[in-house]
């Protein structure tokens, strides 16, 4: 028999490194792949950040015409609360009432506290009060922003119209009252027979 000193593999070969250099593939990001990916969030995020200004405003003047709504019906519910000049009002050829020219510069008539107002003093009442609501709920500047009528049309109707400015939503709609100031002057109108 031939004897053959064992030798085991693990001691004919040299020992690995502790710290063997990393294989020709790389592992991990590049600092360019790491700045292109930021570049694309950031332009992702400003891209939200419009949409969200944009819905903002959007949701500001949705609300401005609610308002304006809400008063003109208010204004009509105040004037078929007034019997006496809603009378005037349901005749055949309708008479002059309070109500026939409202254009927003009315005074309080002082007749409320007394509790003796005649049915053209509340008008006039009614008229201060509903103006100067519309001129705080629609926020008025203090330069004419808010403008609120009431016109008596002759047919037995009348015509409740409120004025405002608002957020221009384009550069389009700015500019079509020729002032570039990113407002735009919006009108809600609407018409009833008491």
């Amino acid at each position: 028999m031939n004897y053959r000193p064992r030798h085991s593999l693990l001691h004919s070969r040299p020992h690995p490194l502790p710290h063997a250099p990393l294989p020709s593939c790389q592992h991990g990001f590049t600092l360019v792949e790491v700045l292109i990916s930021v570049l694309v969030l950031s332009i992702g995020l400003l891209g939200i950040a419009g949409l969200q200004a944009f819905g903002m405003r959007q949701a500001l003047n949705s609300h401005m015409l609610s308002v304006a709504n809400s008063q003109a019906n208010d204004m009509v519910e105040r004037m078929q609360a007034n019997s006496e000049e809603l009378s005037k009002m349901k005749k055949a050829s309708p008479e002059a009432t309070g109500y026939d020219a409202i254009n927003g510069s009315e005074t309080d008539p002082g007749c409320i506290i007394a509790t003796t107002c005649t049915g053209a003093q509340l008008a006039q009442y009614d008229a201060f009060v509903w103006s100067s609501a519309n001129k705080e709920l629609l926020r008025d500047d203090g330069n004419g922003s808010v403008s609120s009528s009431v016109t008596n049309n002759g047919d037995r109707t009348f015509t409740i119209t409120i004025s405002w400015r608002e957020q221009a939503l384009s550069d389009e709609e700015d500019a079509a009252d020729g002032v570039i100031d990113h407002q735009v002057t919006k009108t809600y109108a609407t018409r009833f027979q008491p």
